[in-house]
């Protein structure tokens, strides 16, 4: 497999998970690390617990990692080399980060590109889709 059919495949692959990650689908396991897609088996509503279907630990939402500013900026910046076929997507996910994190995702993909300067442009005036919402743990009464 030639160098950039190996790349599509790959950027093929984020891009799916960060639609994942926009619709609020995607979770990391507080124990190992792996990034799983919510499925309702795996979920207890009467104790609020999901079990993680890697590693089969079991986790309540206070013990869910959050992402904090540096891995924030890191996957923005991982991000940055989107094709423009993909930039909406990709700002739509970031967007879920806040809108500093969009700005610098402009930032770097535009680099004084005036053709992507243009695209930024457009982009800024079209709002992110923020479907969906985040998930609701169902609080035990």
């Amino acid at each position: 497999m030639n160098k950039e059919l190996q790349e599509k495949i790959t950027l093929n692959a984020i891009i799916e998970d960060l639609r994942k990650f926009e619709h609020k689908d995607l979770h990391q396991c507080p124990y190992c690390d792996e990034t799983f897609e919510w499925n309702d088996v795996d979920y207890n509503p009467e104790e609020s617990t999901y079990t993680c279907p890697v590693c089969r630990q079991t986790f309540d939402e206070n013990e869910l990692k959050n992402l904090n500013v540096a891995e924030a900026y890191a996957t923005v910046m991982s991000l940055s080399y989107v094709d423009e076929e993909n930039v909406e997507t990709i700002r739509n996910a970031v967007s879920n980060l806040g809108p500093e994190y969009v700005n610098t995702f402009y930032s770097v993909w535009a680099h004084g590109d005036s053709d992507r300067l243009q695209k930024v442009a457009e982009l800024q005036m079209t709002p992110s889709k923020q479907e969906g919402g985040h998930r609701r743990w169902i609080k035990k009464n």
